[in-house]
């Protein structure tokens, strides 16, 4: 019994399935570009219509969490003096994906029949550098909107539906001079949450502050770690199999 508690703990700490679970979700917003300026050429030639998606991962169980059969979030980051939701979050102009980052206010909310919400902000000002990049979504819906946060659903907005996308990205590094702006709205057009299909570390997109090869290297490494943790309990998974096995026998 006690073997059978310690494989499911670790199977738990690397991620391997033992029951599903929608806490971990994915949102995207899709859309087109209403206003936009790119005086650094972030996103290169750029003109209202353009193609515009916002994609977050949250984590809906961190930071301060709220869930009912109407209203649900998930909050938190330096900002609020709490772990944030946010795993990642990026806007996508024309083909082109940008990391927006997060940690300092980040935030997830769902209101039954009425609104759906989503905010990342990645900000900090040292000697060395000044970043405030963000990206905020929001759809006021109709009576059909769902108040859920994990999903899974698809709302169509209609252009009856209140709704904004609005994004920033404003980097500064004061020792090498490098300059990174661009800001923009859009109109939003779809709303999908679902639950992630995967937690494993995946490609980077292109993030200013990090740069490509630091990006890579980080990525490769935690895939390193992630393969290594799997291989290191492919013995409780196995054990498990049986455990199954013989109980469903017996």
């Amino acid at each position: 019994m006690r073997s059978w508690i310690l494989c499911v703990a670790a199977l738990a700490l690397v991620g391997v399935p033992i029951q599903a679970s929608a806490t971990i979700v994915d949102v995207t917003y899709t859309g087109t570009i209403y206003n936009f300026s790119d005086q650094t050429g972030v996103f290169g030639a750029t003109t209202r219509g353009d193609p515009y998606v916002a994609h977050y991962v949250f984590d809906t169980t961190k930071g301060f969490v709220y869930s009912s059969s109407n209203y649900n979030y998930a909050y938190g980051g330096t900002y609020f003096g709490a772990p944030s939701p946010l795993i990642s979050a990026s806007v996508t102009i024309n083909g082109l994906t940008v990391s927006i980052g997060g940690g300092y206010r980040d935030e997830i909310h769902g209101l039954q029949g009425s609104e759906q919400y989503h905010f990342a902000l990645n900000y900090r000002d040292t000697p060395n550098e000044y970043v405030k990049n963000y990206l905020e979504n929001v759809v006021y819906g109709s009576n059909s909107m769902s108040g859920s946060i994990t999903g899974p659903f698809v709302y169509n907005i209609s252009p009856g539906n209140y709704n904004y996308g609005s994004f920033q990205i404003d980097e500064y590094n004061y020792n090498t001079g490098y300059e990174a702006y661009a800001y923009g709205s859009a109109i939003l057009t779809s709303l999908t949450v679902s639950p992630a299909v995967s937690t494993s570390p995946q490609p980077p997109s292109r993030n200013l502050h990090m740069g490509n090869d630091a990006s890579r290297l980080r990525w490769h490494r935690l895939r390193r770690l992630s393969l290594e943790a799997k291989a290191q309990t492919a013995g409780c998974v196995i054990s498990i199999k049986l455990l199954l096995f013989l109980d469903r026998s017996s």
